[in-house]
């Protein structure tokens, strides 16, 4: 049996997690099948490598290993998403940008979960959160699977169809380790000025920031 899976997720807690997900269709399916192959092989390299370690030590070994790789894996598909001239882009119409901004502000002033920051790109979105309660874990399968269908209901009734498919079933998340919080709130925000769309992530109209931190990030 295969003791590596597909991107593990976890539990959300009280340290910050950056969310990185993207519209169905988003990547074309050639550069999709390239970059999987690439995860395939650098997969199949770190088994090689730890394959005679015990279960135990493999997964206490591969555990670094597949972090790194499925950070390489999110970059790639990122730097496509960027170059993309084809495929959804959706979210560059307003009503449907600030319709899953809404769902996360939603979320956010229920206490449901901290929102730190979100950028919400043509075809894709990061969004940084915690869990608001510190006795308790957030599964973020069940708060992505929320958030995904309500949006994506929301989104089919604006573009006038029914059962389509709106996100991509896959979505990155890893937590943003200590003394890194106001990195990880830079590359979000400025995902617009990577991208060459506007010269101040202030001007690109798809951004949110908590007010308790704003300060941080202005000028």
């Amino acid at each position: 049996m295969d003791r590596l899976g597909n991107v593990s997720h976890f539990p959300v807690g009280i340290t910050p997690v950056h969310i990185n997900y993207r519209l169905y269709g988003s990547i074309p399916q050639a550069e999709l099948k390239r970059i999987q192959l690439l995860r395939r092989s650098a997969t199949a390299d770190m088994k090689r490598q730890f394959g005679k370690l015990s279960d135990q030590h493999f997964a206490e070994a591969s555990k670094q290993e597949m972090a790194r790789i499925d950070r390489m894996v999110e970059a790639k598909m990122e730097h496509t998403l960027h170059q993309s001239g084809s495929g959804p882009m959706y979210l560059r119409q307003p009503e449907l940008r600030d319709t899953v901004l809404a769902s996360w502000q939603f979320l956010h002033q229920r206490k449901e979960l901290v929102l730190y920051a979100a950028c919400l790109m043509s075809n894709h979105v990061h969004a940084i959160v915690s869990n608001i309660n510190r006795q308790e874990s957030l599964a973020i399968g069940q708060l992505m699977s929320r958030h995904k269908t309500f949006t994506a209901g929301q989104a089919n009734k604006l573009l006038q169809r029914s059962g389509q498919p709106f996100w991509e079933r896959q979505y990155f998340d890893r937590t943003v380790r200590d003394g890194k919080f106001l990195t990880a709130m830079w590359y979000v925000l400025n995902n617009p000025v990577k991208a060459h769309l506007v010269e101040r992530w202030q001007d690109w109209p798809g951004t949110f920031v908590n007010p308790l931190y704003l300060s941080h990030f202005t000028e």
